[in-house]
């Protein structure tokens, strides 16, 4: 009965953890990447860029090798250098003195490159467009969102599948980009969120868990009979 009873157990077990894997609560990650930008249609991302716009120079730049890098907190990582926070930027941008400003605005990209986590063991990426618009001020703001303008800046993209090598997890993520006002000779990060949702264990580790406590209940049957043998 008692063998019974502990084979039931590891039995159940087994089926456990097989069972909640796709329920399996979301687990805080290290995100580590870099960001890239540019000015005007159809443009490349870069570490640098500039452009002029009603006499005003606007200059983006990024750092060469990565531009944040940090551990989500309850699934989410917040982009910035407010305060406490060291997580990083998605880079930034000077303006220059205004000698005579308009209401004008020209596109802007942004890239945001990921190291870790991945997906399909590439690096993969998450493109958000904007608009830079030139306020009355002299000043600017990069607007994420250009068909509902200042009231609502940020932009979420979609949700992206991704694999973590450093704990064996996968899941999915999405990044957003705030909105930014820049005053008239002076320079403001691009700040951002990342968010993770629905990380599970990847399925060849609960595969690999399954197995191990099959093959337990397997050992113990075995040792049972060779018992009953001996005696």
């Amino acid at each position: 009965m008692r063998h019974k009873r502990r084979t039931s157990l590891l039995l159940g077990l087994t089926a456990l953890a097989m069972a909640a894997a796709p329920e399996a609560e979301a687990q805080d990650i290290f995100f580590v990447g870099n960001a890239q930008g540019c000015f005007g249609l159809g443009c490349t991302p870069g570490e640098a860029d500039a452009v002029v716009l009603s006499g005003i120079n606007l200059t983006y730049t990024s750092n060469a090798v990565s531009d944040f890098e940090g551990v989500t907190a309850g699934g989410v990582l917040a982009v910035n250098r407010t305060g406490t926070s060291t997580t990083g930027t998605f880079g930034s941008i000077s303006v220059g003195e205004a000698v005579a400003p308009t209401n004008i605005s020209t596109p802007f990209q942004l890239l945001v490159s990921f190291f870790n986590p991945i997906t399909a063991d590439q690096v993969f990426d998450a493109v958000i467009s904007g608009t830079v618009r030139i306020l009355g001020t002299g000043g600017i703001l990069v607007d994420y969102d250009p068909a509902v303008g200042p009231a609502n800046v940020n932009e979420t993209t979609a949700w992206q599948s991704f694999f973590d090598p450093l704990t064996g997890r996968a899941g999915t993520m999405r990044t957003t980009a705030y909105g930014t006002p820049i005053p008239s000779g002076g320079t403001g990060d691009l700040n951002g969120l990342i968010e993770v949702n629905s990380v599970v264990p990847e399925p060849a580790s609960m595969l690999l868990l399954g197995t191990g406590l099959a093959g337990l209940v397997a050992v113990r049957r075995r040792r049972r009979k060779q018992d009953i043998v001996a005696a």
